[in-house]
């Protein structure tokens, strides 16, 4: 099969995707987006002479020190005990057991930023189900020569997305709000060790 007809299969199986993806869980485009650069930008060839990191991973190297920011929860969340003080706390425990340190919001400028974003979607024709997402963004201030400006932008992107049975969600949200940070730290210790 000629190379073009490949790659135009493969653009229409990502196509189909993330458009299951939107309609899994009401995310905006930019989202979608955004998720979909992040997959690609963190794409690498499957036995490199010497490995090269992308760039939003190099990004990583050396982070020990982050403000934490979690967005408000939906209320399928609230209603299942988990909140933002407790994703909170999880997150502060997690990051520190990996050496990083959270520091509070007055840190000075410059402070590499930690956000979390949550999205939970139901469909009244499948009940007992319920789509959720966790996001995780690493915000950092970076030079755009370009503009010849500074400013603070989101350098690391990394989700878990995750359909289970209703009365398995609160257990699930657990253990995937584990699962992000983990795959972070990892991360992050790759990206050390590679400079």
């Amino acid at each position: 099969m000629p190379t073009s007809i490949r790659r135009a299969i493969q653009s229409r199986r990502t196509v189909r995707f993330l458009n299951a993806c939107s309609r899994i869980c009401t995310v905006s485009h930019v989202t979608l987006a955004m998720l979909g650069l992040t997959v690609g930008a963190l794409a690498a060839p499957l036995f490199p002479d010497k490995e090269v990191l992308p760039g939003p991973v190099r990004s990583l190297a050396r982070l020990d020190t982050v403000t934490l920011h979690v967005n408000p929860v939906p209320p399928e969340l609230k209603h299942a005990g988990i909140t933002v003080a407790i994703i909170t706390g999880k997150l502060r425990e997690r990051l520190e057991q990996g050496g990083i340190r959270v520091v509070e919001d007055d840190a000075p400028d410059g402070t590499t930023q930690l956000h979390m974003d949550t999205v939970v979607s139901t469909d009244a024709s499948v009940e007992d189900a319920v789509a959720f997402m966790f996001l995780i963004r690493v915000q950092q201030a970076v030079r755009v020569n370009r503009l010849e400006d500074e400013m603070d932008v989101s350098t690391y992107v990394a989700w878990i997305l995750d359909v289970c049975d209703r009365e398995k969600f609160p257990d699930a949200a657990r253990a995937n709000i584990d699962s992000v940070v983990k795959g972070l730290r990892g991360r992050i210790a790759t990206a050390t060790k590679g400079r």
